[in-house]
């Protein structure tokens, strides 16, 4: 258990926030688009089950 502290902790240094912000803010902003991707394609998938039922 310690060593993941030590890992996290190494994360959250210098350039490597810089890093993990960005990605952050990139994942939310797609969030939403791949949310509403899954949605639609399962969506889609149920209609057309209860078509082919």
């Amino acid at each position: 258990m310690q060593w993941l502290g030590k890992h996290v902790s190494q994360l959250g240094t210098g350039g490597n926030r810089e890093k993990m912000n960005k990605l952050g803010l990139k994942l939310f902003s797609n969030n939403m688009a791949v949310q509403l991707n899954m949605l639609a394609s399962f969506m889609e998938r149920w209609i057309m089950s209860k078509i082919d039922g």
